[in-house]
């Protein structure tokens, strides 16, 4: 059994159709930056609904709507963030 393992090309080398798209999540950095904020911007929204959820179904209602909202928007966020942070920067 070999210990040597192959090197990697670097990622400059790879062809891009074989790379990560990340322009199909967020067009730059930037808009990953301005999504973020967003993001955090809108947890104090969905906080605002703690101990509330007994108030009545339009609540609750109300609050499972700003939620997956909140985390849908998260997970585009973090998606983005996960394939900068897979990637070989060296």
């Amino acid at each position: 059994m070999s210990s040597t393992a192959a090197a990697l090309p670097q990622r400059s080398a790879i062809a891009t159709e074989h790379t990560w798209n990340s322009e199909s999540v967020f067009a730059t950095h930037a808009d990953w930056d301005a999504a973020a904020a967003l993001v955090l911007a809108e947890i104090p929204a969905v906080q605002a609904y703690k101990d509330r959820l007994s108030e009545g179904p339009s609540v609750l209602a109300d609050f499972l709507d700003a939620s997956d909202r909140l985390v849908r928007k998260a997970a585009t966020v973090l998606v983005y963030a996960s394939m900068f942070s897979a990637v070989d920067t060296g």
